[in-house]
């Protein structure tokens, strides 16, 4: 370590000269140092301790210098003490993992995410054709439905609009919220009432709603190809049950890739939507039930019956009511909802599938919730984070919710 310290001394005498106020910049996929300087310093102390601290755990890498934990590498401080902001993800090269992206190391030889699992951080529905979302910016989204182009409000979108063009002026319909609630289309141009638009095999019914909603949340299409793909690899009859199931997105793909599924939704109007979308995929005559109801009593009810279920895939709402006024919170109903799908688990379970809108919700709490009951009942892997859409015009990535997979190992 003698050779470490003599560089260090050396290029502390070189830097206090002519170290400038900004910090030096890192290769994308690295741990920031300008981060790092953050932790306890400010200015030009910080800038340099932080560099220093960075070249100088290079420097014992390279020359062969024991690592903290003993394993040979790059020591430094750990990953688990550095803020998120510490962390810069990359969205192509390396670093990338199929179609999420993990926390990279922060140098060549480095043992900080070897000593713990690391959430994804994207998962990007970049596979649709007939959908994409062409430009977003102050507070709002223009996106392209087949041949339609809709602009609607989206509160994740906090930056400003690069340049209004003439699409976002000449979109068919606009959708205007109201400052004292709901909202209403201004439309511009001849719009059908309703439309349909293919994602591979699948195919959607379209009808802008009251609410903002066109019935289809495309950066769902990630969701849909992985539990096809786990279906189809099973290679035994899969029974899949799909809760708070919407207008059936998961329940067609599901069901395309040879499952059995029963479809559970409170809302009567989206339970028949999912009907007609499951037609209009040449799915009408496979095994689905479509039941609407409370799924919480669902739910209680199978375990009475003693039904089983090789899969479980579930998008509950922030807040809901049931049929009959049931309430639901995600905050504090989500923890003994999952308890409550455990007995209707078979004894080998494929996956259980959850997605989260709730604002401030961290990947990391479907994680502990996932290895807190189905992980520590079943054991297996589990996965989560973000889910996006690409956005053509700035090559931005749009944050869609998070999600959280749990997979028989």
């Amino acid at each position: 370590m003698t050779r470490v310290k003599f560089l260090t001394l050396a290029l502390i005498l070189v830097l206090t000269a002519s170290f400038s106020q900004a910090a030096p910049a890192s290769a994308a996929g690295f741990v920031s140092s300008a981060s790092v300087r953050t932790l306890a310093f400010g200015g030009l102390l910080g800038d340099l301790l932080a560099f220093l601290s960075d070249l100088g755990g290079l420097i014992s890498s390279l020359l062969g210098g024991e690592s903290k934990d003993g394993n040979g590498g790059g020591a430094g401080p750990q990953l688990s003490s550095l803020p998120p902001s510490a962390i810069i993800v990359p969205l192509s090269g390396a670093g990338a993992v199929g179609r999420f992206f993990r926390v990279p190391d922060r140098y060549p030889g480095a043992n900080y995410a070897k000593s713990r699992k690391v959430c994804p951080m994207y998962y990007i529905a970049d596979q649709w054709v007939d959908y994409e979302v062409i430009d977003a910016g102050g507070g709002e989204k223009l996106e392209r439905w087949g041949t339609v182009v809709l602009r609607r409000p989206d509160p994740q979108i906090i930056w400003p609009i690069g340049r209004e063009t003439d699409e976002w002026l000449t979109a068919h319909a606009h959708y205007h919220r109201s400052s004292s609630g709901g909202g209403h289309w201004e439309y511009r141009r001849k719009l059908p009432e309703h439309w349909n638009i293919r994602y591979g095999e699948l195919t959607f019914l379209i009808r802008p709603t009251n609410f903002k909603h066109t019935g289809l949340f495309p950066e769902q299409a990630v969701n849909w190809s992985w539990i096809m793909d786990k279906i189809r690899d099973a290679g035994r009859p899969v029974r899949l049950l799909n809760l708070f199931a919407y207008t059936g997105g998961a329940t067609v793909a599901a069901a395309s890739a040879g499952a059995e599924v029963v479809h559970v939704d409170a809302a009567k109007g989206m339970v028949q939507w999912a009907k007609e979308n499951a037609a209009l995929s040449g799915l009408a005559d496979r095994p689905i039930r479509y039941i609407t109801d409370d799924v919480f009593k669902f739910v209680q009810r199978e375990q009475r019956r003693g039904r089983k279920y090789d899969a479980i895939v579930m998008d509950p709402p922030s807040y809901g009511r049931g049929p009959n006024g049931e309430m639901w919170k995600l905050e504090t109903s989500l923890y003994p909802f999952l308890e409550s799908c455990l007995p209707i688990l078979s004894d080998e379970p494929l996956f259980v599938l959850i997605n989260a809108y709730t604002t401030g919700l961290s990947p990391a709490v479907l994680n502990n919730l996932l290895k807190m009951t189905i992980g520590r009942k079943f054991g297996g892997t589990i996965r989560c984070g973000e889910i996006g859409l690409p956005i053509t015009r700035s090559g931005l990535v749009l944050p869609c919710g998070i999600l959280g997979r749990w997979e028989a190992s």
